[in-house]
């Protein structure tokens, strides 16, 4: 596999993360709709990659990025960027047992 087992996947505009590579596939095995993503672009180092994909939802497409960190030839964090705020799936916070959110800060 090349998802190290204690992956950490995050969403900051979610504030959503994942704490497990078994977890990680979960989301996407889950993931409600009938969707596609493409790489657009690819640009690797050897403890760092970032990709340019497209997400396609039926007809809707969005562009994201997404930041990965490798340690030992293994996939150890991802972060997907999006281009703007949204709440995830119902399904998949409800599928995915290691889905967790940071707290909202705001004004104090």
């Amino acid at each position: 596999m090349l998802l190290h087992a204690d992956l950490r996947y995050e969403v900051p505009q979610t504030r959503a993360y994942i704490e497990s590579a078994l977890e990680y596939l979960e989301m996407f095995r889950t993931w409600p709709g009938d969707w596609r993503a493409e790489v657009k672009d690819l640009v690797r180092e050897e403890h760092k990659a970032i990709n340019i994909i497209e997400f396609k939802v039926g007809t809707e497409v969005t562009t994201g990025i997404t930041v990965f960190g490798v340690s030992d030839g293994k996939v150890i964090a991802v972060t997907d960027y999006w281009p703007d705020p949204y709440e995830p799936p119902p399904r998949w916070t409800i599928s995915c047992n290691g889905t967790s959110r940071f707290p909202e800060f705001g004004p104090t």
